[in-house]
């Protein structure tokens, strides 16, 4: 805390559009229609999510204010709260994915909510369609 201003501190909180608390680790959850802006950052979900629906859970393992690619975040990763963090976060997507093993109509709707996103703004791969990854090399 120390090492980051107030401002940058609240700064994490208007992303989510939420007023800034006392508190070091997010112990809430923000609702559905809250004014988000969007959270820069980079992801191995990548081209999947424009295939397939896609879920992703944020879930409170850094305090707030923490820089991303840092050693203060790899740091906090080995942390019980984090754990604690990261477990609830599977176990969130965990039960989405019974749910829809059990509600076929879930998959159906998140299929067609994929493709009315997608025909208005479809994906174009920044790659050129000839290149393909390097499969054969060995990784020994």
């Amino acid at each position: 805390r120390a090492t980051l201003t107030d401002k940058d501190i609240a700064s994490v909180y208007y992303a989510i559009g939420m007023e800034p608390t006392d508190r070091p680790l997010a112990d809430f959850l923000v609702p559905i229609d809250a004014k988000r802006n969007p959270l820069i950052g980079s992801t191995d979900v990548g081209d999947v999510s424009w295939v397939v629906p896609t879920v992703q859970v944020h879930a409170p393992t850094v305090a707030i204010g923490t820089p991303f690619h840092t050693w203060q975040v790899v740091a906090q990763g080995k942390t019980p709260a984090a754990h604690k963090a990261m477990v609830q976060a599977a176990k969130a997507m965990a039960g989405l994915g019974v749910k829809a093993l059990l509600e076929p109509e879930l998959i159906a709707a998140a299929k067609a909510d994929l493709k009315k996103r997608t025909t208005r703004t479809p994906y174009v791969s920044p790659l050129p369609a000839h290149v393909a990854p390097p499969l054969d090399m060995s990784v020994a």
